[in-house]
Parts: C-alpha cells; structure tokens; sequence
C-alpha cells in the first residue's frame, strides 16, 4: 500500500493539475455570453463571472488538500493507521470529480450551451477541464481501491505456519 501511495500521489497531482489548467483557463475567459450559455448547465448558473466556477474551485482546493495530506502520510509512515481516513476522503473527491465530469461534458452539447463553446478556444478549454476532471477521478478511485486493500490478509500464507492436515 505505502509504497504505491507516493507514486499514485505524484500522478494524481499531474492529472489534477490539467483540471487547474482547465478551469483557470474558462474562468480567465468569463464573459457575459459565456455565462448566458452556461446558465442552462446542471451545476452552473448566470452567476457573474467571478463567482460562476466556485463549487469548481473548491472541488480543485479539496482535491490538493487531500493529495498533500496523503503524501505527507505516506512520508511519515503514518499511512496504515489512517488508511480508512484516506478512503473515506478520497471516495468523496471521486464523487466530486465525477459531478464536475459530468457538468462539463454537458456543457460541451451545443443544444446546451449553443454554438459558444464548439469551436476555437472555449472548445478547447472544456475539454481540457473534462479530461482533467475524468482523469482525477479515475485516479481517486484507484487510490480508494490500493489504499483500502488490507495488506495482511492478501499475504500468501508462510511455509512454516502452514500445518500438514492429519488423515
């Protein structure tokens, strides 16, 4: 478990990191007609642009919060006596991420968002957040699954311990 915990980590932040390139990028091209096209979105609205991608944003922040804190268990040593913390944590990032997915691939259905975000740069900028936002949440899952693996009672049985059954 620990020593796949730091090797996933450093993956999870690469793909998080795409999701950050994302969302940064639409939120650095928020404009009147952006969020008009956003409105009819599921976890979007016609908020101002300052304020449009804010669930996203915490999703992003809870996301470093937690990769960080892993890491720094998986440092420490501390990892196996925190490992059903780390489950429970990173199952609720996976379902964030999976709720950003799913809005973001939404919003990329032109009978949604019309024809704004089908070409050039806005086009461009979703799918770079989708992708950042499947993979994370790929990971995260991945992540629940080596983490929650219980070590001892997947360890082949010793040759020792192994007692010869009388007839």
């Amino acid at each position: 478990m620990s020593a796949l915990a730091l090797p996933l980590v450093g993956l999870t932040f690469c793909t998080w990191a795409v999701y950050l390139g994302g969302l940064a990028s639409l939120q650095d091209d928020c404009s009147t007609e952006q969020v008009e096209s956003l409105d009819s979105v599921w976890g979007l609205s016609a908020l101002p642009c300052s304020k449009v991608f804010r669930f996203h944003w915490f999703i992003m922040s809870w996301e470093v919060v937690v990769v960080a804190m892993l890491a720094v268990a998986a440092v420490t040593g501390k990892l196996a006596s925190m490992r059903t913390s780390f489950v429970g944590l990173f199952a609720i990032s996976t379902l964030l991420y999976i709720e950003a997915s799913n809005t973001f691939l939404t919003a990329q259905s032109a009978t949604v968002t019309g024809q704004y975000f089908q070409e050039g740069q806005p086009e461009h900028r979703l799918r770079t957040i989708t992708a950042g936002a499947i993979m994370t949440a790929l990971m995260n899952a991945i992540i629940v699954t080596v983490i929650g693996m219980n070590e001892e009672a997947a360890a082949p049985a010793k040759a020792e311990d192994v007692k010869a059954a009388a007839v």
